[in-house]
């Protein structure tokens, strides 16, 4: 998912430095939202990619309630990155046409 994401931003960022996009046109502000999103969408997964911390203070109960509630926070960020993953790219693919097409 990250490489996606990162492949994503970097044609998001291509696409604004075209000469013939304009930032005030329908396309342009899509695909500078969709670059803030793809950005904020990198840093939730690199959240994810996170080692469990271990500490030797605690004690295996304490262990097993720390993986189980953050296995609960990543399965939930994957979630959210995925469903706006397909919508962000649905909309870049939208904003790619009515430049095409203009």
């Amino acid at each position: 998912m990250v490489g996606h994401l990162s492949l994503m931003l970097g044609v998001c960022l291509f696409i604004l430095q075209s000469s013939e996009l304009e930032n005030k046109s329908p396309e342009g502000v899509i695909v500078t939202i969709d670059a803030i999103i793809y950005i904020s969408l990198v840093i939730l997964s690199v959240r994810a990619l996170r080692s469990f911390g271990l500490d030797r203070d605690r004690d295996l109960k304490e262990y097993e309630e720390h993986i189980r509630s953050e296995l609960i926070v990543r399965y939930s960020i994957m979630q959210i990155v995925n469903s706006l993953t397909i919508v962000a790219t649905i909309f870049i693919v939208i904003a790619l046409l009515i430049h095409v097409w203009k």
